[in-house]
């Protein structure tokens, strides 16, 4: 569950910075379609890493302030990175 939560971290980061592209695209260009997509898809990860998140952190020993930050995290662009790179460890690497 590790390296899912590793690989989902890293897609809701992505996810995040691809939609902010796609709303310049929506409201500078006149262009949705691709932000209904790419917002559909930011959706999925979002919640796949809030789920994760919340399942994972009694393995990883997190405290609630640990979760906490670690939720936080996916409400900023790019955020849940530091979550993967700082909070995992350094037992997969």
């Amino acid at each position: 569950m590790r390296a899912s939560f590793r690989m989902i971290a890293l897609l809701e980061a992505l996810s995040w910075f691809a939609l902010l592209g796609t709303m310049y695209l929506k409201y500078a260009h006149n262009m949705p379609d691709p932000n209904k997509v790419i917002g559909m898809a930011h959706g999925i990860f979002f919640l796949v890493y809030v789920l994760l998140a919340t399942m994972i952190s009694d393995d990883l020993k997190w405290t609630k302030r640990d979760l906490t930050i670690a939720l936080i995290a996916s409400l900023i662009p790019g955020a849940t990175i530091y979550v993967e790179r700082r909070m995992m460890g350094d037992e997969e690497k």
